[in-house]
């Protein structure tokens, strides 16, 4: 059974802060996942979440001409904000999401760069979570 609660850890002990519906004494497994990120962590991770959003609308709705200049507008702006907040270990997939989208233009943007910038995107979730355990 997994079963995941909010804990703090005062004078070298784990206390729950909601009930916890065990027998006493169970013998268990603790993971520690720390919860404090810094500020530019935080943006980033928003930032990422926001413009996977924003791309995933762009492919959903892909037949109406002004969702394609939006996207046309939007992505290279928001883009190089992903990769000013990016750590190091993920600027170099941030550097090439910004040189891709440098390229796109209302008059020829296709629903195969919206597909591409997804699966860029998807890379840079997959590495932050692969970080952030």
């Amino acid at each position: 059974m997994v079963n995941t609660f909010p804990v703090v850890y005062e004078h070298g002990v784990l206390r729950p802060l909601k009930p916890v519906n065990l027998p006493e004494s169970s013998p268990l497994q603790v993971r520690v996942i720390d919860d404090t990120f810094d500020d530019q962590t935080l943006s980033y991770r928003q930032a990422l979440v926001d413009l996977h959003r924003f791309a995933t609308l762009a492919e959903q709705n892909w037949t109406n001409p002004l969702v394609r200049e939006v996207f046309a507008q939007r992505i290279e702006p928001d883009v190089r904000k992903l990769w000013r907040l990016a750590d190091t270990s993920v600027r170099d997939l941030c550097g090439m999401l910004v040189l891709a989208s440098a390229q796109v233009q209302p008059e020829t943007v296709n629903i195969i760069q919206v597909q591409a910038f997804l699966l860029g995107l998807n890379l840079l979730e997959t590495a932050w979570l692969n970080q952030n355990r």
